[in-house]
Order: structure tokens, then sequence, then C-alpha cells
């Protein structure tokens, strides 16, 4: 029974930590497409 809960906490470890590498990539990503964004709405605004 012991060996089954480790076992069930080192899952839901990995899983929260792979959770949050995906959640930190996808902010980098919003934040580059933010940029690009804005990039692109001051290259609008100037022509």
């Amino acid at each position: 029974m012991r060996l089954l809960r480790n076992k069930l906490v080192h899952e839901y470890a990995d899983d929260t930590m792979q959770l949050l590498e995906h959640l930190l990539l996808a902010k980098e990503f919003s934040f580059e497409l933010n940029q690009s964004f804005t990039n692109l709405k001051h290259i609008l605004e100037k022509s």
C-alpha cells in the first residue's frame, strides 16, 4: 500500500512539473506573439 502511495505521489509530482513547464512555454509564446502584434501595429501605423 505504501509503495503504491509513493508511486502515485511521484506520478502526481511529475505531472505537475510537466504542467508547469507547459504553462511556462505558453507564457513565453504568448509574450512573443504579443510582441509580434505590437511590432506589426507600429509598422502599420508608420505606413
